[in-house]
């Protein structure tokens, strides 16, 4: 078995809890119709719970129990959904790994509500969950805070951006520290937190987590450049919509001058044609972008499994382990360059 498909297994088990807890809080509001029920249920209804899942092993990795971090891996997984419902109607995507999006489906004020409610729902998880203790309550709260802050800060500042495109290589990097590593960064240090880890090893897990998700997330920015038919992404998408991608920002910084004007002067189109996107791809690869967001990921995939040496050997230290070496196989299985 893939670890990407354990992850996965791992995640799902958060399901029942999940959807329990979102039910029960419908239930207790008196004026929640039908139409409502059905637009939170597909909300936390596919099958992607992967941050969960990382939740978990952070959680098992310390000596804990699975059961017993459900109701924090819950709440990340709802946290992390919150973001994604938001981001879709930012972004205007009308597909997420082969589903509608929620704005697409049901209208964007709807979506701007629902993401709402699973971000307060997060939060319930943790504060009713009485098998926490109150010490564990106030540490995970206070890391769901920090999450969604920085989270926010960064999609204000890829907002900001994104206006005239006037970003180096360095402040790309900061964004992508702001926007993605916070979920499995302070994912994996609440899943220790909460499995009794000691200082030292919950560092070291969110460590990992961060690592990891720098390494997730300069793959996305891959995928939004080549493609990704998993993730229902097109060849050039990022240029289409004119996002902060890395290789994008990569290829203006290193581009000579007529070459740089030329990318900045398409970006600036309102209309950019195929034409367009297959000379930005021409130059992304010639100008090295793709081998230097391909060697940054695996760098980050070492630091990964560097930050969990000091674990004695265990199955969940390897599947730890055997999670980066799958990312790093799946670089070199897609053929980006076609």
């Amino acid at each position: 078995m893939k670890n990407i498909e354990l992850l996965e297994i791992k995640g799902k088990c958060v399901i029942p809890v999940l959807k329990k807890s979102v039910e029960e809080r419908l239930n207790s509001l008196k004026f929640v119709n039908p139409k409502v029920r059905e637009l939170c249920d597909y909300a936390i209804s596919d099958d992607l719970f992967l941050r969960a899942g990382l939740v978990i092993l952070g959680c098992e990795a310390v000596g804990g129990h699975e059961n017993d971090v459900l109701p924090a891996a819950a709440a990340i997984e709802l946290l992390n959904r919150s973001t994604l419902v938001h981001d879709d109607l930012v972004d205007g995507d009308s597909i997420r790994y082969g589903r509608e999006t929620i704005w697409s489906k049901y209208g964007e004020g709807n979506a701007v509500f629902v993401g709402d409610f699973l971000c307060a729902q997060a939060f319930l998880m943790i504060l009713n969950d009485k098998n926490y203790t109150e010490d564990v309550r106030t540490q995970c709260s206070l890391l769901l805070s920090e999450m969604y802050t920085r989270l926010c800060m960064g999609a204000i500042k890829e907002e900001l951006y994104q206006v005239d495109y006037i970003i180096s290589k360095d402040e790309c990097l900061e964004l992508i520290e702001l926007l993605t590593p916070p979920i499995t960064e302070l994912g994996m240090k609440m899943g220790a937190i909460v499995g009794g880890g000691k200082d030292a090893e919950v560092e070291s897990l969110a460590n990992y987590g961060k690592h990891l998700g720098i390494a997730l997330f300069v793959y996305n920015h891959i995928e939004g450049i080549f493609g990704s038919k998993k993730a229902s992404k097109i060849r050039g998408v990022d240029i289409l919509n004119k996002k902060i991608n890395l290789l994008l920002v990569y290829a203006i910084e290193n581009a000579k001058n007529r070459d740089r004007e030329k990318l900045l002067k398409i970006l600036k189109k309102r209309r950019i044609s195929n034409a367009d996107t297959n000379f930005v791809i021409k130059k992304i690869i010639e100008l090295g972008s793709l081998t230097y967001a391909k060697n940054l990921i695996i760098s980050n995939l070492k630091k990964a499994r560097k930050n969990i040496s000091l674990f004695p050997k265990s199955k969940i230290k390897k599947d730890l382990e055997h999670l980066t070496i799958s990312m790093s196989n799946l670089l070199n299985e897609n053929n980006t360059t076609n």
